[in-house]
């Protein structure tokens, strides 16, 4: 999402499709993220999905989690103003899930593509919650979870790092309480965002870069 301009220009036929989903939802399922099965695996992927686990717990912060959010919108949002709704299209993660005919018809409408048959029999793959399915279809379970699974004192920083994002995407301010826990969540914050950069190192190609083009990004106006 950071390199749409580049994708562009480079595949000059290329769209791209930005999934936008509620950031308190992304926080939720970040935060509690584990593998549900599905996944043939030998001893090499095991290791590797264990050290994916690590990683991920390490680097969880509700405020990392949503600026990393609100820079993705922006980068999005912003490219979709730039080269139009026919190159950049953003797909509403719930409007997906409430109403998926409607939805994917649009969708392979916009592609110009056939729809498939069953399309809407999608399997439940790695789901933070929901145990692997081969033909679960949409789980309209999955987007109002965060309101039993975050607390107060979440819901309220991330909606405070999202900022204006929040309602410039489509989404209301729901928090109730958790100031003080708010408060807290801010205080740890930074050491959170070192150890994050720290473990994510090896991942990100030149470290300053990645980490100044996200800051830049999640701290500009959406």
């Amino acid at each position: 999402v950071f390199r749409i301009a580049d994708i562009l220009e480079v595949c000059p036929d290329a769209r791209v499709i930005f999934m936008l989903r509620d950031p308190r939802a992304v926080a939720a399922s970040y935060r509690d993220w584990k593998s549900q099965g599905g996944l043939k695996m030998d001893d090499g992927y095991s290791d590797a999905l264990e050290v994916e686990r690590s990683r991920a717990r390490a680097s969880y912060h509700p405020v990392t989690a949503t600026l990393l959010w609100k820079a993705a919108w922006t980068a999005a949002s912003g490219a979709a103003q730039r080269f139009g709704p026919d190159r950049v299209r953003i797909q509403r993660y719930e409007s997906t899930v409430l109403d998926p005919e409607t939805e994917l018809a649009n969708l392979m409408d916009w592609l110009g593509l056939e729809q498939p048959p069953g399309m809407t029999d999608v399997p439940v793959r790695n789901s933070s919650f929901d145990a692997y399915q081969e033909r679960g279809g949409f789980q309209r379970s999955a987007i109002d979870r965060w309101r039993t699974l975050l607390k107060p004192a979440e819901v309220r920083v991330v909606e405070q790092a999202a900022g204006a994002a929040l309602e410039a995407a489509g989404y209301e301010r729901q928090a109730s309480g958790g100031h003080f826990g708010a408060a807290l969540s801010w205080l740890s914050f930074l050491p959170a965002a070192g150890r994050a950069v720290r473990r994510n190192a090896g991942r990100s190609g030149s470290l300053p870069g990645y980490v100044w083009r996200r800051a830049r990004l999640a701290m500009g106006r959406s």
